[in-house]
């Protein structure tokens, strides 16, 4: 608990943050069984395939942690984050034995250069080296519903 206080106080420091890092694998590591990625270009029931998973107790699914990301950290601040250690800080703060998570895998989205920067081949090797052995791929075959879910969504404003 003490230590838990004193990473938050001290979370800015890149030196704390290699230590949280380590102290959270410590602990979590040894009830960890396998993490999850799931790729889709949105529009296609990721949401709904996330929220089914998290129902088991065993699954923690972070749904689309880039997105929450970028509002948090916002547009110019996001590359300084190291997107891919703020994941796996995520990863090892969730006490579970499987963790989840999806990306919108297009070039144009969270692999762009003002998120994660990366293609798809390098950022699915970097999740591998993180511990993520397993991957879905979401595709949904009618891209013209595909469409029309998204002009809705622009629309309205809601999205899931």
């Amino acid at each position: 608990m003490l230590l838990n206080k004193f990473f938050r106080k001290h979370h800015r420091s890149e030196i704390v943050l290699d230590l949280y890092l380590i102290y959270q694998k410590f602990i979590h590591n040894k009830i960890r069984l396998g993490n999850v990625a799931m790729f889709h270009a949105g529009r296609c029931g990721s949401t709904v395939l996330g929220n089914l998973l998290n129902q088991n107790p065993e699954i923690s699914w972070a749904g689309e942690v880039f997105e929450d990301m970028q509002k948090r950290y916002g547009k110019y601040r996001w590359r300084k984050e190291k997107p891919l250690k703020i994941l796996e800080m995520i990863m090892y703060s969730r006490e579970c034995r499987y963790f989840g998570f999806e990306t919108k895998s297009m070039k144009e989205q969270h692999l762009r250069p003002q998120w994660i920067d990366m293609n798809l081949i390098d950022y699915t090797r970097a999740l591998y080296k993180l511990g993520f052995k397993h991957f879905i791929i979401l595709k949904r075959r009618n891209y013209l519903k595909r469409a029309m879910s998204a002009t809705v969504g622009f629309k309205s404003g809601i999205w899931h």
